[in-house]
């Protein structure tokens, strides 16, 4: 027999070698790094919500009591409140305009004169009608000085009507009397009214008036000339 030639064993090849080790350097920005709390913190913030707990629990129970209460006594006094502004602000009267119709003067003696006015006043407001006292102030003056007094008498003017007024004042002076020349007259008148809706009264309040009259002089027929009065609701 022929011999049997052994087997041969093959060497595998040699593995290449790894490549060598590289270092990588990775930069972040700040604001993109997370950090994660460390455990503890967990029972600190566990510690602090009982502690909140706790002291919700032992409140006084009066606050409970005053939260409860407060919507319904408080809601209404404001909403009372604002309708109250809003009433007002709707219904305000607006100021009456004055005007000087006519002025006459009157000798009653050698020492008294008499001075006759005719005041037109409108009432503009649509809903509000004004009710004048009595004993009202109304002074006449001349470069400054006054020459004659007298009282306004009590009226009534509805809302959106037009009066005439008739004040009387006496003097026992004159400014320049008997003279045609032009000359300024100061007209002030002091009212206090009262404002009323209907029945209802609302207010009292006070009126200024104040008139710079120019008329033709002092003589018993007194031609006005030009006029400008101004009016003060307070």
């Amino acid at each position: 027999m022929a011999e049997q030639e052994p087997p041969q064993h093959c060497n595998p090849a040699p593995l290449p070698l790894p490549p060598p080790f590289e270092t990588y350097i990775v930069q972040v920005p700040k604001d993109q790094i997370y950090r994660i709390p460390p455990p503890e913190n967990a029972s600190l913030v566990e510690h602090y919500r009982s502690q909140v707990r706790q002291h919700r629990q032992n409140r006084c129970p009066c606050f409970r009591y005053l939260k409860r209460l407060a919507l319904p006594v408080f809601l209404p006094l404001i909403l009372l409140t604002a309708a109250i502004i809003i009433f007002f602000a709707i219904v305000n009267p607006t100021t009456p305009t004055f005007a000087v119709n006519s002025f006459s003067v009157k000798d009653v003696s050698k020492s008294k004169t008499e001075y006759d006015f005719s005041v037109r006043i409108i009432n503009p407001s649509n809903r509000v009608s004004l009710s004048y006292a009595g004993g009202g102030l109304a002074v006449a003056s001349h470069a400054g000085k006054e020459f004659a007094t007298g009282s306004t008498p009590r009226f009534f003017q509805p809302h959106g009507n037009m009066t005439d007024l008739k004040l009387l004042l006496r003097s026992t002076k004159s400014p320049t009397k008997g003279s045609n020349k032009p000359l300024w007259i100061k007209l002030r008148i002091e009212f206090t009214v009262g404002a009323k809706i209907g029945q209802l009264e609302l207010r009292r309040m006070r009126l200024d008036v104040k008139c710079d009259v120019k008329v033709s002089g002092l003589d018993k027929k007194v031609r006005i000339s030009s006029q400008d009065c101004n009016s003060n609701l307070s």
